[in-house]
């Protein structure tokens, strides 16, 4: 526990000071703090994130006896009696491992790669939405580190999906521009699960789009709040009644392999509210001022909805939830659009550092989500 502890601190530190230094001299600070982290990531062992030695390891050694990369697609190995293969795994991802393997000689410096792909898009997105830096970092951390260190691929393609919102977002026009494209593409690439990021981009056009407002009896509504609620409410719907809907267009797309995160009977889970309500809460209570002052104001909370909506699919399955966390990997942003709009800054900066704490020691030191605590170094 005490290296993570380490990292997360200096690395945030150093984001810290770097808004304190002439911007000339940021790129050296900014690197080192991108950097800890990485190496964190990287010189960690195999036990570290159970699928490190569960597809990691056999691609990166896949890759090290390959005469070509023809060789390395082609190679086939069995695990507990079933045939697997490079073949199997995305062509972005097994592509990294090669290259890297091919240079360095080393799955350590795969390691230290994979997580430098997930990193520096985030960073990135945070940057190119004008938020604090060691803010969205430090949620980074506690939040979707450890997560990043099991779950390679889909966190590699997370952070490119939320890279690639960012260039809409920013964009006066919120249209999709060439990089958009780009690392929408990238993100697919790593892991297919990243087609979810049309229905993103969708879901922003559709609760930015309008400034109208409707009239019921006496009462105005703004139309954009009245879209959250109505596309929440279709969310919830559909996950209680539409799975076998999902799971017909699942297979019409050959993406079979994602049935058996939600094909079992799906029962509320009051253990996923009560771990999303601490956040739920702050972004209620500063509702009105993130709306008004923050043009994606309205999106985090449709995040923040659609997030708690979707972790219900745990109760189907061990893998169900993890298609929440494209939703729920928005609030490194909206940490940071709470605390550029709100009116009591500092409290509510130590309310959410507060929780973010608790719920990082709560699941990957307590509970032992994602084996990755204690730290063993594989040097």
């Amino acid at each position: 526990m005490i290296p993570y502890i380490f990292c997360f601190s200096l690395s945030v530190i150093l984001f810290k000071l770097n808004e304190k230094i002439e911007k000339g001299r940021q790129f050296v600070l900014t690197w080192v703090a991108i950097l800890i982290p990485c190496l964190l990531a990287g010189l960690r062992d195999v036990t570290i994130g159970t699928d490190v030695g569960g597809y990691l390891k056999l691609l990166a050694d896949a890759a090290f006896n390959a005469r070509n990369f023809a060789d390395y697609i082609d190679t086939n190995w069995y695990v507990n009696g079933s045939l697997n293969g490079t073949s199997g795994y995305e062509i972005g991802f097994v592509a990294v491992v090669y290259i890297v393997i091919k240079i360095f000689k080393s799955r350590l410096a795969v390691q230290f790669a994979i997580q430098l792909l997930t990193i520096l898009p985030i960073y990135t997105a945070i940057k190119k939405m004008g938020y604090p830096k060691w803010l969205g970092m430090l949620v980074y951390y506690l939040f979707l580190f450890h997560s990043s260190l099991n779950v390679m691929r889909q966190l590699m393609a997370m952070a490119f999906v939320l890279l690639a919102w960012t260039e809409i977002a920013s964009n006066e026009s919120k249209k999709i521009n060439r990089k958009c494209v780009i690392w929408t593409v990238a993100a697919i690439s790593f892991h297919t699960s990243a087609l979810i990021s049309v229905l993103i981009y969708w879901l922003y056009w559709m609760v930015t789009a309008d400034d109208s407002v409707a009239v019921i009896g006496r009462k105005k509504y703004d139309m954009k709040s009245m879209k959250i609620f109505f596309i929440s409410l279709i969310g919830a719907v559909f996950v209680a009644f539409g799975v076998g809907t999902l799971v017909a267009l699942l297979s019409a797309l050959n993406l079979d392999k994602y049935v058996g995160y939600i094909n079992g009977e799906i029962q509320f889970m009051p253990n996923q509210l009560i771990a999303r309500f601490p956040m739920l809460v702050i972004l209620a209570i500063n509702w009105r001022t993130l709306f008004e002052k923050d043009k994606a104001g309205r999106f985090y909370v449709l995040m923040a909805a659609l997030d708690l909506i979707l972790s219900q699919f745990t109760s189907a399955s061990t893998y169900g939830g993890r298609i929440s966390m494209y939703f729920s990997q928005f609030q490194i942003l909206s940490v940071g659009a709470v605390y550029r709009t709100c009116k009591n800054r500092n409290l509510m900066l130590i309310g959410m550092i507060s929780y973010f704490i608790f719920y990082w020691w709560f699941y990957f030191v307590y509970k032992g989500s994602d084996q990755t605590i204690p730290y063993v170094l594989g040097i």
